[in-house]
């Protein structure tokens, strides 16, 4: 994980650059490739939207809601979720 977007995106074109090398395709055919391969269906994004939904209403559940007001652990639970 980079810290920063600019390190992000010369690290993505490091990595796509040694993949061309790798395989001899143009730079073009390997940025095409890896936009194919990381699209998400809608069906995956479908079920991360509903696991983001989950996350939320067990946070904001009224029994995990009342520990996060009595202690602190309970509030960065909270957080985590």
């Amino acid at each position: 994980m980079s810290r920063t977007r600019l390190f992000g995106e010369v690290q993505r074109a490091y990595l796509l650059a040694r993949e061309s090398l790798r395989t001899g395709e143009t730079a073009a055919e390997v940025v095409d490739r890896a936009r194919e391969e990381g699209a998400l269906s809608r069906r995956r994004f479908l079920g991360f939207t509903a696991a983001g939904v989950a996350a939320l209403a067990l946070a904001l559940s009224p029994p995990l809601d009342a520990w996060a007001d009595a202690r602190l652990s309970g509030h960065m639970v909270q957080h985590a979720l």
